[in-house]
């Protein structure tokens, strides 16, 4: 088992009992937190799990045409898009025939740009208050601008050649500058071209979820196979359980770490929430929005920058890709965390030498 995971379920495992015999730990009430996603989880990710999965196996020959035209794999179209758990994984999987690549594109940059893409960029515009969506694009763009230099950490885990690799990165690097400069020159026409495309992600999920549950109930109008149903609700239920896991230990961190996130915040030069976020940030991003507000302007730029790749790295993402790729757990912990503390000290360095 891998140790990150390990980390996880032992700290759900205390929540777990701390539920169980009444403890003073005061932890259940985070456990039953982290237990309550699996409605929403399973909502948002079963269907376009299964839908997706069926349909690339179908069609498998008529997406892997494109690959002919391209220097690089064109599941970077499908990672740069997609979060893994709303359907980024499972198509790349598909799609790539190399095992590296698939873990580049599927598995890291899925969880990195593609979850920014497709998930959070929608969720905090239509959370946070207007006054604040400046230092939030601003800090998304710092974000994006360090992922190409945080997946450089992946390639000893790849085992594919330089070449092929640097083949790779390249379209990568372009594609989140470009998205950069499209955010700071136009951004509200980015904006609106971004939200138009997670609703779609969003709306088609639903529509996908339906689906499946109709085909358990009327066999003739069945799309998905009950076997790839009940591995999607497998995987679902190991991401509640690291969630829970997360959940207690940011709990915990909190509760014994608050002379260290002082002097954290200290270092930084930020107020104690913006630290606070920045902890929140590691198993659910949505836990850091309520504080947003709360955060100086610095703390704001750090925790949207951070959570271009650091969100969830500890969250249901990691338990969702230890569910469908156990040996690529190592490289995502590290790549993830790479790219979000490159973004805090590109943050931290910027805002030293020119007002942002």
């Amino acid at each position: 088992m891998n140790i990150f995971i390990a980390i996880m379920l032992f700290f759900a495992f205390i929540g777990f009992v701390d539920k169980i015999f009444h403890l003073k730990w005061k932890l259940s009430s985070v456990f039953d937190k982290g237990l309550l996603t699996m409605g929403s989880l399973t909502l948002s990710i079963l269907g376009i799990y299964c839908i997706s999965m069926t349909f690339v196996q179908g069609h498998i020959k008529n997406l892997t045409v494109l690959n002919q035209y391209l220097f690089f794999d064109a599941s970077l179209f499908v990672g740069a898009l997609l979060s893994p758990d709303m359907g980024g994984y499972p198509i790349v999987s598909e799609i790539c025939q190399n095992s590296g690549l698939i873990i580049f594109y599927g598995v890291l940059l899925t969880s990195v740009l593609g979850q920014t893409i497709s998930f959070q960029l929608p969720v905090f515009l239509s959370f946070l208050e207007t006054n604040e969506i400046d230092h939030l694009m601003k800090g998304f763009v710092f974000g994006i601008m360090m992922i190409p230099l945080g997946m450089l950490f992946s390639f000893p885990f790849l085992h594919i050649s330089f070449t092929i690799f640097i083949k790779n990165l390249l379209p990568v690097i372009i594609f989140c500058l470009s998205i950069a400069v499209f955010i700071m020159k136009c951004p509200q026409f980015t904006i609106k071209v971004l939200r138009w495309f997670a609703n779609i992600i969003k709306a088609l999920s639903y529509i996908f979820f339906l689906i499946v549950m109709i085909g358990l109930y009327f066999p003739s109008l069945q799309y998905v196979e009950e076997s790839l149903v009940l591995e999607g609700l497998l995987m679902v239920l190991k991401m509640v359980i690291i969630v829970c896991g997360s959940m207690v230990l940011s709990e915990l961190v909190l509760k014994f770490g608050s002379q260290y996130i002082q002097k954290i915040a200290d270092f930084l030069q930020v107020n104690k929430e913006s630290v606070i976020g920045l902890i929140l940030n590691c198993a659910s991003s949505l836990a850091m929005l309520p504080l947003y507000s709360k955060m100086d302007r610095k703390g704001k730029l750090l925790n949207a920058a951070f959570s271009v790749s650091g969100a969830y790295v500890f969250g249901g993402q990691l338990g969702f890709i230890a569910g469908v790729s156990a040996k690529s757990v190592t490289v995502y912990v590290i790549v993830k965390l790479m790219c979000g503390l490159l973004s805090i000290a590109f943050v931290h360095f910027v805002d030293k030498k020119i007002s942002i």
